[in-house]
């Protein structure tokens, strides 16, 4: 639901990404990210695309559907 809501610009998108983060913190912010882009704030969301990135590269388990 994150990710969706996310990439249609929901506002409701932020309290299911906050959920996921719990769980999946670098996939919280892949959908933060996506988020901002579709509000048209796309210097904040490089910003949590890199720490997304950052995130991936020690997490060994990621959600390849994110």
């Amino acid at each position: 639901m994150a990710e969706v809501t996310a990439d249609a610009g929901e506002e409701r998108a932020l309290a299911y990404i906050e959920a996921l983060r719990e769980y999946q913190p670098a996939e919280a912010d892949a959908c933060l990210a996506r988020l901002l882009l579709r509000r048209g704030s796309h210097e904040a969301a490089l910003l949590v695309l890199y720490s997304a990135f950052e995130q991936y590269r020690s997490d060994p388990w990621p959600s390849p559907l994110v």
